[in-house]
């Protein structure tokens, strides 16, 4: 799928941000000292044609990627950058993630029937895990990589202090982030109130494109809703949901019609948790 370089004013240079058709959005962080990679796409191919673009900025340079979390649309590129191949490098992680490599292995294996374009996918895993948090200093830039659970069990968001930038990754999405099946409602609504706390002048999401902190209270709003309607037992239509960001569903991918869902199934078990106590 082509990659494409996605520029919005009033963003610092030093982070660019590359897409792959309407997929996902994967950023470089260009510092003195580093050249840091947040994501790598699907295929190999698309994270090989982001590093032909970026392969300038590796003239004095350290490469480091950064995996946000165990999908494949963040991390089935992670080839490119083995020790074997065109641009090997470190590859940075939770914990977490390796209680969903399996998962992912078994995933390619049934994708790679039906895509094609799969066929060169290796899941390769991590080579430095992270308990905690983890800060990276360079040089110009620091850097500090945040679990954020929720979405998934192995999450992380980066923030960039000095830029007062957020790439939220999956934590946030618009028009609203979902609870996957390694996930955690309770967990994501106090992810995106940590988030909150940051009050981040930039927000970039990996789906979703330019925001500012508003976008958290907004995502907050919208599994607000969620749980009074569940609480009312009442429907919780998508077309509903969409207008609390004045959308219609010809707005947005089909794909979130299923998030949605997914987000309603996560409310009702979120409820229950609360009113079982």
């Amino acid at each position: 799928m082509p990659i494409t370089e996605i520029t919005y004013p009033n963003i610092d240079p030093r982070v660019r941000i590359f897409r792959a058709g309407s997929e996902v959005d994967c950023f470089a962080i260009i510092s003195d000292s580093h050249l840091i990679i947040l994501d790598t796409f699907i295929t190999p191919e698309d994270a090989l044609e982001m590093m032909e673009i970026l392969k300038p900025n590796l003239e004095h340079r350290m490469l480091l990627v950064i995996n946000s979390h165990q999908h494949s649309d963040h991390t089935w590129g992670n080839a490119v950058f083995a020790q074997d191949r065109e641009f090997p490098a470190t590859i940075l992680a939770h914990k977490n993630s390796k209680n969903l490599l399996e998962q992912q292995r078994t995933q390619l294996l049934e994708q790679q029937k039906l895509e094609s374009r799969l066929s060169n996918v290796k899941i390769i895993a991590p080579t430095i895990y992270f308990s905690d948090s983890c800060t990276i200093n360079a040089w110009d830039l620091t850097l500090e990589l945040m679990p954020a659970f929720g979405h998934t069990s192995d999450q992380i968001v980066v923030w960039i202090p000095a830029l007062q930038t957020l790439l939220a990754t999956d934590a946030l999405e618009f028009p609203f982030p979902y609870v996957a099946s390694s996930g955690n409602l309770s967990q994501l609504r106090a992810t995106m109130l940590k988030l909150r706390a940051l009050k981040p002048r930039v927000v970039l999401p990996c789906h979703g494109g330019l925001h500012d902190a508003s976008l958290i209270t907004k995502n907050l709003e919208y599994f607000d809703w969620l749980e009074a309607r569940v609480l009312k037992e009442a429907e919780a239509l998508f077309e509903d949901a969409l207008t609390l960001v004045d959308l219609k569903p010809s707005d947005v991918n089909e794909m979130y019609l299923e998030f949605h869902n997914l987000n309603i199934a996560a409310t009702r078990k979120f409820v229950k948790d609360q009113t079982s106590y």
